[in-house]
């Protein structure tokens, strides 16, 4: 019974923090859309096979968009290849965020903890962002036709990806849990010093054995 009303807590609260961060605030959207394109212009400057990356606003009037990159690539006779792919920075980077800090504040451990593992949350979330959106620029390169010289195996293999993960929403759903159990759900076992093995005696309250002690007797 106390398991169940704490999975309801944990539920109500997290349903609650994630409503609260995914509901359109005014400017937000746009900041973080901003964000996103500042950080993605230094990381990806420079994508190596002759090709820069530039992460531009998009005005999408079915509002589905709001940036897009450009790959540009140097040939050898000195032109300059261009490819584009379009995106939302809401669904790409803001909402899966928003779904890890909603698990991590919902999480029933001390607040202090719950802040530090939302910064480890937020990193890892931030890798996991940042590998999509290099498989999105290797996608927009090696399409067709390709603007870098690849073999047909590869433009199919990157389509693939690009598919299965950036193109798939399931995937951007499910990141975040995957993260948030490998952040949070430790903190009551091993690694945080909890007790190890817990057993009771008759007519006694519950006892905890050290792993020293698990072997005597």
């Amino acid at each position: 019974m106390k398991r169940a009303s704490q999975a309801g807590r944990f539920f109500l609260l997290g349903g609650a923090c994630y409503l609260l961060l995914i509901y359109p605030w005014p400017g937000v959207g746009a900041g973080y859309a901003g964000a996103y394109r500042g950080v993605c212009n230094v990381v990806f400057e420079s994508v190596g096979w002759n090709s820069k990356a530039r992460f531009e606003a998009l005005d999408d009037p079915s509002g589905t968009r709001d940036s897009r990159v450009v790959i540009s690539t140097a040939t050898g006779d000195g032109t300059i290849k261009r490819r584009s792919v379009s995106f939302h920075t809401r669904r790409t980077g803001y909402v899966p965020t928003a779904e890890l800090l909603a698990l991590v504040l919902a999480t029933p451990i001390p607040w202090r903890r719950r802040w530090k593992k939302a910064v480890w949350g937020i990193l890892g979330i931030s890798l996991f962002i940042a590998v999509e959106t290099g498989v999105t620029i290797l996608y927009s390169m090696t399409g067709t036709p390709p603007i870098i010289s690849v073999v047909p195996a590869t433009s199919s293999f990157f389509e693939e990806l690009y598919n299965m993960s950036v193109a798939s929403p399931t995937v951007s759903l499910i990141v975040p849990v995957l993260i948030w159990i490998l952040v949070c759900v430790p903190v009551s076992g091993i690694l945080d010093g909890a007790p190890v093995v817990g057993t009771s005696r008759p007519g006694g309250p519950a006892v905890s054995l050290k792993p020293s002690e698990r072997t005597r007797g």
